[in-house]
């Protein structure tokens, strides 16, 4: 799945609810990619970054 900037927007509370879900989608096993413009969200969520 491809979520690009998934917490723009947004407030804290459902930035939260959206990493759980994130979380949870991972651990299903279904591959996400996640683009954002906020570093400290990538590094935060992610195993591996890429930077284009």
């Amino acid at each position: 799945m491809i979520f690009d900037e998934p917490t723009r927007g947004i407030d804290v509370g459902a930035k939260y609810a959206i990493y759980e879900l994130l979380d949870e989608l991972a651990g299903q096993g279904i591959g996400i990619i996640m683009i954002s413009s906020e570093l400290p969200e990538i590094l935060g969520m992610s195993g591996r970054g890429v930077i284009l």
